[in-house]
């Protein structure tokens, strides 16, 4: 076997996020900040090691699947919970988003801006 055809030691936080969780950059350089997985720092670079990782997600099969035979269950679509909670009733006027806002105003929704006065 070549030297190309192995397996890397380490990941890029990105690849690592995509490879294993399904995640994008973003969300990978968050999971790594929380410490979801085991992360090296060398210089300015973050790096994952795959041992590290593999052996990380493998403790925590094992860990569930102690957990789910304490318990007498297992994961699977099978298991989903069920509920019987009544949807919610939005009070209030129902109109209210439809209703043109006032000349400058800002919406609260997504990225707001907020408008504060300068302390004097």
């Amino acid at each position: 076997m070549s030297k190309n055809d192995e397996q890397p030691k380490t990941l890029s936080v990105p690849e690592a996020g995509k490879e294993y969780f399904g995640l994008g950059p973003d969300g990978s350089y968050r999971a790594a900040r929380r410490g979801d997985f085991p992360i090296i720092k060398l210089g300015r670079t973050y790096r994952v090691p795959v041992v590290a990782l593999e052996r990380m997600l493998a403790e925590a099969k094992a860990r569930r699947s102690a957990d789910d035979a304490k318990r007498g269950t297992s994961h699977g679509p099978t298991n989903l919970p069920t509920t019987t909670a009544k949807p919610m009733e939005c009070g209030g006027d129902e109109n209210a988003l439809a209703r043109p806002r006032a000349p400058g105003a800002q919406s609260r929704v997504g990225g707001a801006r907020h408008h504060f006065k300068a302390r004097e």
